[in-house]
């Protein structure tokens, strides 16, 4: 059981990005910003197969950038799975879960594990409640 799965990491470009738009762009702002780089790319000079990926940007259509939304989730469009698992949820197991979970990362790197008991505590102040009768308050 893991329980901390890393959630999914976002691309880091998409053909969004590389127009320079959000995902929520409009079709007339998506041709205008295809235009844009298309323009950018040739005073730059960029070879044929830059340009070639530039045009093989295709977001206009509705179906085709469907497609490209499955396939590459745009960030805003991204769902994280959750990372954490139902026992956390209960608060007397959390600290149980916790402490196993570090000890198991200070042991696999080699570290000595503190384990503290009654023997080795000296401040009990905590472990009652102050009653102003028995304590005379």
């Amino acid at each position: 059981m893991e329980l901390f799965p890393a959630p999914l990491s976002p691309p880091v470009t998409t053909d969004y990005t590389r127009l320079g738009l959000g995902p929520e762009a409009s079709v007339d702002e998506i041709r205008a910003a295809s235009s844009r780089l298309d323009q950018r790319l040739r005073r730059q000079g960029a070879d044929e197969a830059e340009l070639a990926a530039a045009h093989a940007i295709r977001l206009e259509s509705a179906d085709d950038r469907a497609a490209y939304d499955a396939a590459h989730p745009p960030l805003a469009l991204l769902k994280l799975r959750p990372t954490w698992h139902p026992v956390l949820d209960d608060a007397a197991v959390q600290h149980h879960v916790l402490r196993r979970e570090l000890e198991l990362f200070l042991q696999e790197r080699g570290e000595p594990v503190y384990r503290p008991s009654d023997l080795t505590r000296t401040d009990f102040t905590a472990d009652h409640t102050p009653d102003p009768l028995l304590d005379g308050a």
